[in-house]
């Protein structure tokens, strides 16, 4: 029966070896309503209250066997009894004994020859106590079972917002790349269509016999141009698609593997070339080129990202003319990459709240308010490292990230 309910019978156990003892408790606290359950040992209550449990314990001090204050320290020491209140009755009253009594673990202490108001009294106060604290305790279980369920929808929303925002990112990546093929691949389109008018024209002068030496010049002249325009054109569809490939892979698999930093974010940045290509802005990447790191690519890829379209969101409006500039170098096992635009930069409170979840300058205008955060999460936590923020109104942003050269998990 659940102890806050109304109806709820408390239950008291009486330690005794004595018969007229255990008969006057009864006679004092039976009428009071309460369940009583006997034992007549200190060995016997510590078997018999694991399985009863009592609300509280009236524990004689002088018993055969054990006596009252190791039976006491028994209890304490299972962990279903250790919060059952027990009183000490005694004909003892040295001082010496009273303090043994509550080092052993009990709550109160009551003389032989016992009165029955003063009995009535502790035992209420005591099993109110009891109640109140076993009531406190499931509610303190019940809200830390209330705060860890939160806590782990809170993290299963947080990833899955960090998957939604890393889809969103690749949708970019796709809806971009696949604008930005159309143009040589258009080209390449009109070019062979050109070339094949001019095939089927010196075929048929060939074939009624006019064919003229300055057709076939001209002809190999055109074949050779038109080749040239779509080799160019075929190399830089290809390149986008290698980049993007590669790109897009380390986005989605989060893999760990070695790989140039500096060269990896002019993967990056090239792939970013659809939403920058409409922009006065110009990148600039500068460090080590030969700096080689092992972490999960798809990160800096997503940190790169998200710093890019926050710039192009907040730090400049359409027509600015601005520069970012990305350096990276290794200062021992640590790598330093910064990210500095000079863009309209923020204020004191903006900065402030830079990486907080859903906070967003523009809402409603294109700002999730996500990005930040999620730059925040990837370098504290996938790279294992640390992100700061500096900026001024009108001077512009800088994210400084330090982490390890090697990320944790992979470094054995």
């Amino acid at each position: 029966m659940n102890k806050s309910e109304e109806n709820y019978i408390s239950k008291i156990l009486i330690v005794d070896d004595m018969p007229a003892n255990v008969d006057v408790l009864v006679n004092i606290l039976e009428p009071e309503g309460y369940k009583i359950v006997f034992a007549g040992t200190g060995e016997k209550a510590v078997k018999i209250a694991p399985r009863a449990m009592p609300d509280i314990i009236l524990m004689d001090v002088m018993m055969p066997g054990i006596d009252g204050f190791e039976a006491c320290q028994q209890l304490k020491n299972i962990e279903a009894t250790q919060h059952i209140p027990v009183i000490f009755i005694t004909a003892k009253r040295d001082s010496q004994d009273i303090s043994d009594g509550f080092a052993a673990g009990g709550v109160d202490y009551i003389s032989k020859p016992v009165h029955a108001l003063e009995v009535k009294a502790r035992v209420k106060t005591h099993i109110a106590l009891h109640l109140h604290e076993v009531q406190l305790k499931r509610l303190i279980q019940e809200r830390t079972q209330e705060l860890e369920t939160s806590l782990e929808n809170l993290i299963k929303m947080q990833t899955h917002l960090v998957e939604s925002e890393k889809m969103v990112s690749l949708g970019h990546l796709v809806a971009g790349v696949a604008h930005e093929l159309n143009t040589p691949l258009g080209i390449c389109v009109t070019a062979d269509s050109h070339l094949h008018h001019e095939a089927r024209t010196i075929n048929q002068v060939f074939t009624e016999g006019s064919l003229r030496k300055q057709d076939l010049v001209e002809f190999i002249n055109t074949t050779t141009q038109v080749t040239e325009i779509m080799l160019s054109n075929l190399e830089r569809a290809s390149s986008l698609i290698r980049n993007f490939k590669q790109v897009a892979v380390d986005v989605s698999s989060d893999m760990v593997r070695s790989f140039n930093l500096t060269d990896y974010l002019k993967q990056i940045l090239q792939s970013l070339q659809p939403e920058l290509k409409h922009t006065a802005l110009q990148i600039e990447i500068e460090g080590d080129q030969a700096l080689v790191i092992q972490h999960d690519p798809g990160a800096f890829s997503q940190i790169i990202t998200n710093l890019v379209m926050n710039s192009l969101t907040h730090a400049y409006d359409a027509e600015d003319h601005g520069c970012i500039l990305i350096q990276a170098h290794a200062k021992g096992a640590t790598v330093h990459l910064s990210y500095c635009d000079d863009g309209k930069g923020m204020t004191p409170e903006t900065l402030q709240k830079v990486f907080e979840p859903f906070y967003t300058t523009r809402r409603g205008s294109g700002g999730s308010g996500l990005g930040m955060s999620i730059v925040y999460n990837l370098v504290t936590h996938q790279l294992n490292g640390q992100v700061t923020c500096t900026s001024e109104v009108g001077k512009g942003a800088t994210f400084h990230m330090a982490f390890p050269l090697v990320v944790a998990d992979s470094a054995s």
